[in-house]
């Protein structure tokens, strides 16, 4: 399957709203509670202008949307998060996806590094984005919760 990424705009919302109240995508977040629509809404809108921000909706090539990209720049580091379609889940799109949203970002922000905090639970989530390019740098505890540190470099 082909797939291709734009930023995401305010029309995207809704289908946000949906991908983040997922059950899967809820189990492996570190907050695992539902996300009530109108703090979706106020955070989306914010994120949306967000310079330090980019939100990637990733299509196939018809144009169905199949996930999204967050990378944001935090005050010490740049932080990425990933979310897959339940329809398109187990097709091999997460490492494709963390490989262009990364190199979207290495250019567009001019950054030495990206960071993920991933649950240890999570092994689709931890082999992605090994296989992505991304080394465990640390194992530590998000929310009492076992996780590792992974990071990818820029090269």
């Amino acid at each position: 399957m082909q797939i291709h990424h734009r930023k995401a705009k305010l029309s995207d919302l809704n289908l946000y709203f949906e991908w983040t109240n997922d059950p899967a995508t809820r189990s492996n977040s570190f907050n695992t509670q539902e996300v009530d629509y109108q703090g979706h809404t106020n955070w989306f809108s914010r994120k949306i202008d967000d310079k330090k921000a980019l939100l990637l909706v990733f299509e196939n090539e018809k144009n169905i949307p199949v996930g999204q990209i967050r990378i944001e720049q935090k005050t010490d580091e740049n932080i990425v998060g990933i979310s897959i379609d339940k329809n398109f889940r187990g097709l091999g799109l997460a490492v494709p996806m963390l490989t262009s949203a990364c190199e979207a970002f290495f250019t567009e922000f001019q950054a030495k590094n990206i960071h993920a905090y991933i649950k240890k639970t999570n092994l689709a989530s931890l082999n992605s984005f090994k296989k992505a390019g991304f080394e465990v740098i640390e194992e530590l505890l998000v929310n009492d919760e076992p996780s590792c540190l992974l990071e990818k470099k820029y090269v």
